[in-house]
C-alpha cells in the first residue's frame, strides 16, 4: 500500500468535507491527481484502484451521517 497516496487522500478529503459519496469519490480523484501530479503524462488511474481507495478512507474514517 502506497502510504504517502493514502496520506495525501486522507488530506484531500479532510480538506473538501465532501457531504456524499459522488462528492468523495469526487475527492478521491482529485486527491490522486495532486499527488501523481508532476511524475509526468500517465494513464488515468483504473475506477477499480478509485473505488477501493474510497473504500479504503470510508472504513478507516467512518462517518456517524453517511458522509465521505
Amino acid at each position: 500500500m502506497n502510504t504517502k497516496l493514502i496520506r495525501s487522500l486522507i488530506t484531500a478529503q479532510f480538506l473538501a468535507g465532501a457531504a456524499t459519496a459522488r462528492d468523495g469519490q469526487a475527492v478521491i480523484r482529485a486527491g490522486y491527481d495532486a499527488h501523481h501530479s508532476g511524475y509526468g503524462p500517465s494513464a488515468p488511474p483504473d475506477q477499480r484502484v478509485l473505488a477501493a481507495l474510497d473504500d479504503i478512507l470510508t472504513a478507516a474514517y467512518p462517518s456517524t451521517d453517511g458522509a465521505h
